[in-house]
């Protein structure tokens, strides 16, 4: 057969694609009751996750030393280095894992407001942080926020690689079957009816705390974890990878080519280099999804030419022991400080000097960071984003570091004397110890991670208790001064007191009876100013033909899109479980142009929802804490200090 035929038999497949702790009583500026809090700890009952299910592991009845009963269970997820090439650090699983199963506990979700303005720079010189960023929908209610966020998500969001034809895990977002729901909001504080004026730590810490991910198919023991990063990324990592990435259909294809291939050539070398060949000049990504060598053709066609593709993503356990990290030894729950919200806790017990768990980090300039305000074409700062309260950094160094390991974020502040826990560079073989040599300009340019922390235990601890850093001098001075300027009301004068008011957590689970008019929503959210309405709203294929543009029957489910509108009037439909309702919807275009439609549902509640107005939650105002938390001198080379 010429190539010519074989080129033409090949067409046949080849195809393009492309919290509150305690109760409301104590405030985080009330010294003595946080020094009480500290001593004896305070009421758990409102924990949604697993503290207590660790603190009731961590004791045997017939003895008090809860170190001779540690948790059985080995490392569940290990970080080691990559199967894919130039991928730097993995995620794996040491257990099988049934489809549909959630992994591991609820994480961080910290939402960047308006990066592209506050740090224009992103234009032409992309940070390191950047690499790690999503859209906002996975914070859900997120992405009304601001006009344009992007979320940092903890933990597996920001560790797991891409591989399009392994993918494996994805964000569990609950509010898709129960859109009512937000689904990161397991555990709020801020905004809602404890969100007092006592409050000093309001606007501090991030609103989306549950952030879940969960399995797609059945993992197999060893498997490392894949996420799918969008259909676009793939165009921004073929230059950082150097190569041509192919997609899950690629590798589909390559699959029957391959299969076709040894059915009517067996193991023709001639004939597979023409294959080779043709493809590369129709689909470069299809030519990289197949094997090399004719002498791989069978094992390719055994494994998949994707799992071919990344042979290493299924390790022994005995190679995770070797070559990985556990990032079991911590788990969000609800912390012993009051007004702290959530905190980390121990899993297992750990012998002092012992190693919690290990996590990269992502290296960034503190002036990336800052916020600005914009009047008569003047910039000026005005603050900084919320994720700096989640940085690592040196009073003397504009160098940060963020933390990408579960549960590392939720690590509290302690005094020296009460702190369990320490930072060090990671004796681990993938820290690139090389780098401590490298220029503060070196740093800031960096394009991967290479540098990771220990988190160490300064005396022995026991499971379920509560693991402390101490977050330095200058914190703690920052942290002072703003108990003051709160009280003084210079800072909390910015804040509305919603004590006992609806959240939009209360009129989203409250079903069809959430639906309110204009006026009976105006007087229900009376005490919180800041709750707003949104439709699903998508234009019909026809609404640019319609007479006047503007009164629109139905609706259209391609893309929906949650946009502000008013309810004019409801009511249920007879013999269904839904509701027809009238509501005026404001659309804007890509251009910005904003168009008033009046709508008609026959839908249920589930197209609408309520949620705060932009800007107006509590770490968007001026007078939120903001402050880093501290390094020591021996952790920073001094060639980093530039302040």
């Amino acid at each position: 057969m010429s190539s010519r035929q074989l080129l033409l038999l090949l067409s046949v497949y080849i195809q393009c694609s492309l919290v509150n702790a305690g109760g409301v009583t104590y405030s985080r500026g009330d010294k003595e009751a946080y020094l009480i809090a500290r001593r004896s700890g305070s009421d758990l009952k409102d924990d949604p996750f697993h503290y207590k299910q660790i603190r009731a592991k961590s004791t045997d009845p017939s003895t008090s030393n809860a170190n001779n009963y540690d948790d059985p269970d080995p490392c569940n997820t290990y970080l080691a280095p990559s199967s894919i090439p130039l991928a730097g650090l993995g995620l794996y699983t040491s257990k099988a894992i049934p489809k549909e199963t959630l992994l591991g506990t609820p994480q961080l979700g910290i939402l960047l407001q308006d990066p592209d303005f506050h740090d224009p720079s992103r234009a032409y010189q992309q940070n390191l942080l950047g690499n790690y960023v999503w859209s906002a929908t996975p914070l859900r209610y997120g992405e009304h926020e601001v006009q344009h966020g992007e979320s940092v998500c903890v933990g597996i969001g920001m560790m797991a690689n891409c591989h399009y034809g392994l993918i494996n895990v994805d964000h569990y977002s609950k509010w898709k079957n129960e859109p009512w729901l937000d689904g990161t909001d397991n555990f709020a504080v801020e905004g809602s009816k404890f969100s007092t004026m006592e409050d000093v730590g309001r606007g501090g810490y991030t609103w989306h705390s549950g952030l879940r991910y969960k399995s797609l198919r059945d993992l197999e023991a060893g498997e490392e974890m894949f996420l799918n990063y969008g259909p676009q990324w793939y165009e921004n990592a073929e230059k950082e990878f150097g190569g041509f990435i192919p997609s899950k259909d690629h590798y589909e294809q390559a699959d029957e080519i391959l299969e076709t291939f040894a059915r009517q050539y067996n193991d023709n070398k001639r004939a597979y280099e023409i294959i080779l060949k043709n493809t590369d000049a129709s689909d470069k990504r299809l030519r990289t999804a197949l094997p090399d060598r004719v002498e791989d053709v069978p094992a390719a066609i055994d494994m998949g030419t994707a799992r071919f593709s990344a042979r290493d993503s299924i390790r022994s356990q005995q190679w995770l022991k070797e070559n990985g990290a556990c990032l079991d030894n911590l788990a969000g729950g609800t912390s012993t400080i009051p007004q702290a919200g959530k905190g980390a806790f121990a899993t297992k017990s750990i012998s002092k000097g012992g190693v919690i768990t290990t996590t990269p980090l992502v290296t960034m300039g503190r002036e990336h960071l800052k916020l600005f305000k914009e009047r008569n074409g003047r910039r000026r700062e005005a603050g900084h984003q919320l994720i700096l309260n989640y940085f690592f950094g040196h009073p003397d160094s504009s160098l940060l570091f963020f933390p990408t390991a579960p549960s590392v974020s939720l690590i509290n502040h302690a005094n020296r004397k009460d702190a369990n826990a320490m930072i060090r560079w990671s004796t681990l073989p993938y820290h690139k110890s090389e780098w401590l040599n490298s220029s503060l300009e070196e740093m800031k340019k960096k394009e991967a991670t290479g540098l990771l922390f220990d988190i160490i235990a300064t005396r022995d601890i026991s499971r379920g208790e509560e693991i402390l850093l101490y977050y330095g001098e200058e914190w703690e001075e920052r942290w002072a001064q703003h108990i003051v300027n709160w009280e003084s009301k210079s800072s909390s004068r910015n804040f509305t007191d919603t004590l006992g008011a609806k959240t939009i957590v209360d009129f989203n689970t409250e079903g069809q009876e959430a639906i309110k008019t204009v006026a009976e929503f105006q007087q229900e959210s009376l005490n919180n100013p800041g709750i707003m309405t949104r439709c699903g709203f998508g234009l019909p294929g026809d609404a640019d033909g319609l007479n006047d543009g503007k009164k629109l029957k139905g609706y259209s489910t391609n893309d929906p899109k949650f946009v502000p509108c008013e309810i004019l009037d409801y009511g249920p439909i007879e013999g269904t479980n839904t509701y027809a309702y009238q509501a005026k919807v404001e659309h804007t275009s890509n251009t910005g142009e904003k168009t008033l439609y009046s709508v008609k549902y026959e839908l249920g509640q589930n197209f609408m929802v309520y949620t705060d107005k932009p800007y107006f939650r509590d770490y968007y105002r001026k007078g939120a804490f903001r402050q880093f938390i501290g390094l020591s001198d021996e952790i920073v080379p001094s060639q980093w200090m530039d302040l």
